[in-house]
């Protein structure tokens, strides 16, 4: 904690983890509640001033062993052409009855107007059985239709290496923070499945 604000620090620190050298130390918090599956997620966060190479993350996934699925709610800094960007990814890497190719990884992404790592903004998804829809600050980023997010998943914050620093260590501007003042969660039953 820092001034009340919830903090995931990342540090350059070369280590083993059997076999493998590693250069990063960093942290990742999931929800212990029950998986939940719709409703509204939001966060108030500020990203890490780290750049590029660090990618501060609010998220929902599960694996379990029939079905693995994933909503970005935002991903933030972890593209080198423009700090401004924030993802809102969605990802099927197994489901049963699946038709298309597997995995299915949908990048998708919104250009804020500000530098995310100078305030804090307000991250949210909207997720029922028919759409999911993205919103910064209140106001809807992006939409797309729910043909595949039915499964009850868990709440992550997290902080992850991107390239540039998955290939080439550097211990420049670490140890960097991002920050996270809430993380609130409005659960509903989601309609019916279309």
């Amino acid at each position: 904690m820092h001034d009340g604000k919830l903090q995931i620090r990342m540090d350059y620190e070369e280590h083993r983890r059997g076999r493998w050298t590693l250069y990063y130390r960093s942290g990742i918090l999931k929800s212990r509640a029950a998986p939940l599956r719709y409703g509204y997620f939001e966060a108030r966060i500020r990203a890490a001033s780290r750049y590029p190479g660090v990618a501060p993350a609010f998220w929902a996934y599960r694996q379990d062993a029939n079905e693995w699925t994933e909503i970005d709610f935002a991903e933030l800094t972890q593209r080198r052409r423009d700090v401004r960007i924030v993802d809102t990814n969605v990802h099927v890497f197994q489901q049963p009855g699946f038709t298309g190719h597997l995995p299915l990884q949908e990048e998708r992404s919104w250009m804020a107007p500000w530098d995310p790592r100078d305030d804090f903004h307000v991250y949210g998804c909207e997720w029922d059985a028919q759409r999911i829809s993205w919103y910064v600050d209140g106001r809807e980023v992006q939409s797309r239709r729910n043909d595949h997010w039915h499964q009850a998943l868990d709440v992550v914050l997290s902080f992850g290496v991107r390239a540039d620093l998955k290939h080439t260590a550097s211990a420049e501007g670490f140890p960097t923070p991002f920050q996270t003042d809430y993380v609130r969660v409005w659960t509903s039953d989601g309609g019916t499945l279309p």
